[in-house]
């Protein structure tokens, strides 16, 4: 597991690069809930998350791609397993702004 924020960035980096090059990794990770493994372990490090990150996890997603001119999102597994870890992504987007360490936790309640 990685201990600093480039570990951290370069294996996001080369899971992105992997899983946007091979077809069969990609319906992989959808069959065996991948980006839920990937959202787990992003919580698990999340005082290391910056905005590069975050930035790769989008990318990932498929909902950063500026050449595109798309309002659909290509893959609703990943969105859901990732993004919407309101958790996870609210916390991390509070941290950067503030550039503190996110060593607290956030409680939300569902209506």
């Amino acid at each position: 597991m990685a201990q600093d924020v480039e570990s951290l960035y370069a294996a996001v980096k080369a899971l992105v690069c992997v899983v946007r090059t091979n077809r069969t990794v990609q319906l992989e990770m959808d069959r065996r809930r991948g980006y839920q493994t990937l959202a787990m372990l992003l919580r698990r490090k999340r005082p290391l998350l910056n905005s590069h990150i975050l930035h790769l996890t989008f990318s990932l997603v498929g909902t950063v791609d500026s050449g595109r001119e798309s309002s659909s999102i290509p893959n609703t597994m990943a969105f859901q397993d990732l993004l919407c870890d309101i958790e996870v992504m609210i916390m991390s987007f509070i941290c950067l702004k503030l550039n503190r360490p996110t060593s607290y936790s956030l409680k939300i309640s569902v209506f």
